[in-house]
């Protein structure tokens, strides 16, 4: 083998290194925002005394290596056909339509859990058994940024019976 030779190798590795670390780099750099579904109270102020109530905490954040401005008008929980739209029930968390998410930046909103139950026409069986017991609803988020870029949710499950959620 030749210095020739040798010279040429080194030159085709060296610019297939480069691509790869540019790959990399924009591959670190790109938004990813991650969904949580938990359950929560929040406190309510009535006339007389306060009271709590349940609700569904709906958190979006940033994973990704740069800012995203979030769109929360057309966040949507949809479960089959059905469809939950957050921003125009009562809810609890940000009252601004557009949330900047810098990263590891993090919002949150909550509805009521009988709101969540009622839109997604999630019902409590008569009686339970094995089946209906252990049934895992699968649920899914979704939002777009201002430029119009979707992200959703995947492997989000309710389970009714115990009103739970999980990532299976």
């Amino acid at each position: 083998m030749s210095i020739d030779d040798i010279a040429k190798t080194a030159g085709v590795l060296g610019f297939v290194i480069s691509l790869a670390t540019f790959a990399l780099t924009r591959w670190e750099r790109r938004t990813l925002v991650h969904f949580g579904l938990a359950e929560g109270t929040q406190r309510v102020d009535g006339d007389v005394e306060s009271y709590y109530i349940d609700t569904v905490d709906i958190s979006l954040i940033n994973l990704g290596g740069t800012a995203v401005v979030v769109n929360l008008r057309v966040l949507e929980v949809i479960r089959g056909n059905n469809v939950l739209l957050p921003w125009q029930q009562d809810h609890w968390g940000s009252q601004e339509s557009e949330v900047l998410l810098p990263p590891l930046g993090r919002t949150v909103l909550s509805v009521s859990k009988d709101a969540f139950e009622q839109s997604l026409k999630i019902e409590s069986p008569e009686k339970y058994d094995k089946q209906s017991f252990n049934a895992l609803l699968p649920v899914q988020v979704r939002v777009r940024s201002t430029s119009g870029k979707q992200f959703r949710s995947a492997r989000l499950r309710y389970w009714e019976a115990i009103g739970e959620f999980r990532r299976v």
